[in-house]
């Protein structure tokens, strides 16, 4: 399963390689990801957006609270690469951007559900003017 790679890969990256917990969270995230795309095209533009509607909330959350408490988050965060987006080290916003982007499709995929596409209206914008025209 999708989980069992992920905490596998995870495991091994931090403990037995040793590397710092973010590597090792981009090591084992993100080849569960395209496992995911390969298994579901359709939840690519899912998982893209719900990335970013992670991160961009974490984005504001930083700037805030670099603003309330200036340089707090780079002086309390250790075996950081000193790469800034913003407020934001680039290592928690790519954290927060790969779990947005596992979380969102995993559970679409572990339920089986598939995402509606938008329907497609016919003769939209002779409907809206028609409408228009009608109430004037």
């Amino acid at each position: 399963s999708i989980l069992f790679i992920f905490v596998s890969l995870y495991y091994f990256s931090f403990f037995i390689l040793g590397f710092l917990s973010w590597v090792g969270w981009v090591v084992s995230i993100v080849p569960a990801i395209m496992i995911i795309y390969i298994l579901r095209r359709d939840l690519i533009i899912d998982s893209i957006f719900t990335g970013l509607m992670v991160s961009l909330p974490t984005v504001i959350a930083y700037k805030l609270a670099d603003f309330i408490f200036p340089r707090f988050i780079q002086n309390s965060l250790f075996n950081l690469s000193g790469i800034n987006l913003g407020a934001v080290p680039i290592e928690e916003f790519l954290w927060y951007l790969t779990f947005g982007m596992f979380i969102g499709p995993i559970y679409i995929l572990w339920q089986g559900s598939h995402i509606a596409p938008f329907p497609k209206s016919k003769n939209n914008s002779k409907q809206g003017s028609s409408k228009l025209e009608s109430a004037g």
